[in-house]
């Protein structure tokens, strides 16, 4: 024994190195399974976000849609003393509605228009045949202080107020649906125009959208608050 091979008491002792080094390789094969299946989730959550975030901006644009070039409109019958100390009596219609419309990532631009026709008498002497157009360019963005303050109000076009003493036929009560759009920091720019000409251009607290029904707005104002909610935030 004394003259043969010598064992190494250490050595036998302790385990090979090559286990030592095992575990890490073992530990480093875990992390890097972690980490991937980490990765796969995240890019999972990011593409379901992103379908929420089309499926929510794709069901405004439907329902902007269906609402477009539909509106609201009535017949009436006005009698009154206008601003030069006339008599003025009119028959005519008077229509309202979104005419076009563009959304891009969380901003919405609407065109309304007013278009009312109309003839009658000043003072007893034919007025003939008219029309007074006025569009309406609105731009704000979807955010959720605007989303949350969407409302739904029955109120007269401003051309059928009440001083006006305008009876009508489909409308007794001579109001539109609108959808009121209001924002506090100056975020709504509009753009007033007239029979061509321009009126109006600058900021403004809020904007009323003509709408068909109750069940259009309520369907409208849904679909802002989801994109403001899944995309818009």
């Amino acid at each position: 024994m004394r003259h043969g091979k010598r064992f190494n008491l250490a050595a036998l002792a302790c385990p090979p190195r090559k286990l030592e080094n095992a575990q890490p390789v073992v530990v480093g094969s875990i992390w890097i399974a972690f980490v991937t299946l980490l990765w796969l989730s995240l890019q999972g959550s990011i593409a379901q976000s992103q379908e929420n975030r089309k499926t929510a901006e794709d069901a405004l644009i439907a329902s902007l849609n269906s609402e477009k070039d539909l509106g609201t409109y009535t017949f009436y019958r006005q009698a009154y003393i206008d601003a030069d100390n006339r008599k003025a009596v009119y028959t005519g219609s008077i229509y309202g509605s979104i005419t076009a419309f563009r959304v891009l990532d969380c901003v919405v631009n609407l065109e309304v228009a007013i278009i009312d026709h109309f003839s009658g008498t000043i003072n007893n002497r034919p007025t003939g045949e008219q029309q007074d157009s006025t569009t309406y360019s609105v731009t704000f963005p979807v955010n959720r202080e605007i989303a949350e303050n969407l409302t739904l109000r029955d109120a007269r076009p401003a051309e059928l107020s009440v001083p006006t003493h305008a009876t009508c036929t489909e409308r007794p009560s001579c109001t539109f649906t609108w959808l009121e759009i209001r924002g506090s920091r100056g975020e709504i720019k509009e753009t007033q125009i007239v029979n061509g000409a321009l009126d109006f251009k600058g900021s403004a607290q809020h904007f009323l959208v003509p709408l068909s029904s109750v069940a259009s707005g309520d369907s409208l104002a849904q679909a802002f608050r989801t994109l403001a909610q899944e995309k818009c935030r």
